[in-house]
């Protein structure tokens, strides 16, 4: 006589699900995180200059000589790129933010600002000299 399987059971589980909402998440916990690979050359300004007789770039008997530069072209002196002053660049301001630069005495200075305020009452602390 042949058998006949009985059908198995139809039931499943109901699986509860959870609301499906963002992980809490620290931002202070995650500060600088991402940034491992980030030198202070990326974070450098980049700063072109007018290259003019006196320029150390100009300069043969100077390490930072450029055989190929002349007077009036544009230098960027973080990535060294070199621009012919006849050609030009287009420079798109993005932002801008006014700045109070503090320098040393000229015979002192480094050629660069040695501190940058953005408070304008530091003016108050200042004298011309």
């Amino acid at each position: 006589m042949p058998t006949t399987q009985q059908p198995k059971s139809q039931t499943k589980e109901i699986q509860k699900k959870e609301a499906n909402l963002p992980a809490n998440f620290n931002l202070e916990e995650a500060a600088g995180e991402g940034q491992e690979f980030i030198s202070a050359r990326d974070l450098k300004l980049p700063i072109l200059k007018i290259l003019y007789a006196n320029s150390p770039v100009l300069d043969d008997s100077d390490g930072k000589y450029i055989a190929n530069a002349k007077q009036g072209d544009i230098y960027n002196e973080v990535t060294g790129n070199l621009w012919k002053g006849k050609d030009g660049i287009i420079v798109v301001p993005c932002l801008y933010i006014n700045t109070f630069n503090e320098w040393k005495d000229k015979g002192d200075s480094p050629g660069r600002p040695i501190k940058i305020h953005t408070d304008p009452s530091i003016m108050s602390e200042t004298t011309r000299g």
